[in-house]
Protein backbone atom coordinates (compact mmCIF):
# COMPACT_ATOMS: atom_id res chain seq x y z
CA UNK A 1 0.00 0.00 0.00
CA UNK A 2 1.37 3.41 -0.92
CA UNK A 3 1.31 6.70 0.94
CA UNK A 4 -1.43 7.93 -1.39
CA UNK A 5 -3.59 4.86 -0.63
CA UNK A 6 -3.20 5.49 3.11
CA UNK A 7 -4.05 9.15 2.60
CA UNK A 8 -7.23 8.34 0.66
CA UNK A 9 -8.26 5.65 3.14
CA UNK A 10 -7.95 8.19 5.98
CA UNK A 11 -10.08 10.70 4.08
CA UNK A 12 -12.84 8.22 3.26
CA UNK A 13 -15.16 6.67 5.81
CA UNK A 14 -16.19 3.01 5.57
CA UNK A 15 -18.83 3.71 2.86
CA UNK A 16 -16.50 5.50 0.44
CA UNK A 17 -17.75 8.94 1.49
CA UNK A 18 -15.50 11.76 2.53
CA UNK A 19 -15.26 12.07 6.27
CA UNK A 20 -15.78 15.72 7.28
CA UNK A 21 -13.52 15.23 10.28
CA UNK A 22 -10.70 13.93 8.04
CA UNK A 23 -11.13 16.83 5.59
CA UNK A 24 -10.97 19.44 8.38
CA UNK A 25 -7.97 17.71 9.96
CA UNK A 26 -6.15 17.66 6.60
CA UNK A 27 -6.91 21.34 6.02
CA UNK A 28 -5.57 22.28 9.47
CA UNK A 29 -2.37 20.30 8.89
CA UNK A 30 -1.76 21.97 5.51
CA UNK A 31 -2.35 25.42 7.02
CA UNK A 32 0.08 24.66 9.85
CA UNK A 33 2.76 23.76 7.32
CA UNK A 34 2.11 26.95 5.32
CA UNK A 35 2.33 29.20 8.39
CA UNK A 36 5.47 31.28 8.22
CA UNK A 37 7.68 30.93 11.26
CA UNK A 38 9.02 34.12 12.82
CA UNK A 39 12.17 35.09 10.92
CA UNK A 40 15.42 34.47 12.71
CA UNK A 41 17.24 37.70 13.42
CA UNK A 42 20.91 37.81 12.58
CA UNK A 43 22.92 38.91 15.63
CA UNK A 44 26.35 39.04 13.98
CA UNK A 45 27.83 40.24 10.69
CA UNK A 46 28.51 37.07 8.71
CA UNK A 47 30.68 38.49 5.96
CA UNK A 48 34.26 39.65 5.83
CA UNK A 49 34.82 42.65 8.14
CA UNK A 50 34.53 45.92 6.17
CA UNK A 51 37.60 48.13 6.27
CA UNK A 52 36.48 51.48 4.80
CA UNK A 53 33.32 53.59 4.68
CA UNK A 54 31.85 53.38 1.18
CA UNK A 55 30.76 57.02 1.29
CA UNK A 56 33.75 58.96 2.63
CA UNK A 57 36.50 56.34 2.44
CA UNK A 58 37.58 56.69 6.09
CA UNK A 59 38.87 53.63 7.97
CA UNK A 60 36.24 51.90 10.13
CA UNK A 61 37.65 51.57 13.65
CA UNK A 62 34.88 51.18 16.26
CA UNK A 63 31.60 50.55 14.42
CA UNK A 64 29.95 50.47 11.00
CA UNK A 65 26.41 50.69 9.69
CA UNK A 66 25.04 48.53 6.90
CA UNK A 67 22.22 50.78 5.83
CA UNK A 68 20.17 52.54 3.21
CA UNK A 69 21.23 56.02 2.25
CA UNK A 70 18.97 58.99 1.60
CA UNK A 71 19.92 58.58 -2.06
CA UNK A 72 18.41 55.07 -2.25
CA UNK A 73 21.21 52.49 -2.43
CA UNK A 74 22.63 50.74 0.61
CA UNK A 75 26.21 51.20 1.80
CA UNK A 76 28.66 50.30 4.53
CA UNK A 77 28.99 53.60 6.42
CA UNK A 78 30.93 55.06 9.27
CA UNK A 79 28.76 56.53 12.08
CA UNK A 80 29.39 60.09 10.86
CA UNK A 81 28.22 59.38 7.29
CA UNK A 82 25.22 57.53 8.67
CA UNK A 83 24.22 60.62 10.67
CA UNK A 84 24.42 62.81 7.59
CA UNK A 85 23.33 60.43 4.81
CA UNK A 86 21.64 57.42 6.45
CA UNK A 87 17.95 56.69 6.95
CA UNK A 88 18.00 55.44 10.56
CA UNK A 89 17.90 51.93 12.02
CA UNK A 90 15.52 49.01 11.69
CA UNK A 91 13.82 47.07 8.93
CA UNK A 92 14.52 48.62 5.51
CA UNK A 93 16.79 51.24 7.09
CA UNK A 94 19.98 49.86 8.59
CA UNK A 95 21.87 47.90 11.22
CA UNK A 96 24.80 48.98 13.37
CA UNK A 97 27.65 46.56 14.10
CA UNK A 98 30.48 46.96 16.61
CA UNK A 99 34.09 46.23 15.59
CA UNK A 100 35.95 43.94 16.12
CA UNK A 101 33.24 41.63 17.58
CA UNK A 102 30.94 42.15 14.53
CA UNK A 103 27.97 42.05 16.93
CA UNK A 104 24.76 43.83 15.89
CA UNK A 105 23.76 46.54 18.36
CA UNK A 106 20.95 48.39 16.56
CA UNK A 107 18.47 47.74 13.80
Amino acid sequence: MSYQDDYLRDLLDGKGMLSMHAVLKDKEERQAVKADPKPVQKKFWWGKPPVHCQLCGSKLTTAFIDGRTQFGPWAIMCPICHRTSGCGFGTDCGQKYILPSMRKTQG
